[in-house]
């Protein structure tokens, strides 16, 4: 299956400063498929299957490679523009990124509800955010306050 945005976008089209996110996004969703797929490999080794594992299953596809983890976002992109008007910060971007991705490719819907269980869950939940961007249940628990309106 193709990557998720075009091997051959232009290299000055980053979709607003997007594509880094985009690409670190992808490595995410990547690991967190294989965590699920040995999470599925495992419940079924009395080889009963589950409920679900009779659904499509997106990891064949390929996704892109981030240049390491350090996110550079050009300065004069409107999402450097968006961080420094509103004082978002390197998490509050990944999860504009989380939101923003079926938007602009569908595929990520298909993933985001394979992650879920859920084939109607098509747009990510904040679990699903959390999730993909935390270590642990603490970590989970202090970046939801960063979701919550308080902020607004």
């Amino acid at each position: 299956m193709a990557p998720f945005l075009p091997i051959d976008v232009p290299k000055n089209l980053d979709l607003y400063g997007l594509l880094p996110l985009l690409q670190r996004l992808d490595k995410r969703l990547e690991r967190a498929i294989a965590e699920r797929s040995l999470e599925k490999s495992l419940d079924s080794v009395d080889g009963e299957p589950e409920p679900s594992q009779t659904e499509s299953s997106p990891t064949e596809t390929t996704f892109l490679e981030g240049d390491g983890d350090l996110l550079a976002i050009p300065g004069d992109s409107r999402l450097a523009w968006l961080q420094q008007t509103f004082g978002l910060s390197a998490f509050d971007l990944e999860v504009l990124a989380i939101a923003l991705a079926p938007e602009l490719d569908g595929r990520y819907k298909q993933v985001y509800a394979y992650l879920q269980e859920d084939r109607r869950a098509l747009r990510p939940t904040v679990d699903l955010a959390l999730t993909l961007l935390c270590e642990t249940s603490a970590e989970k628990l202090r970046r939801r306050r960063n979701l919550g309106t308080r902020h607004f």
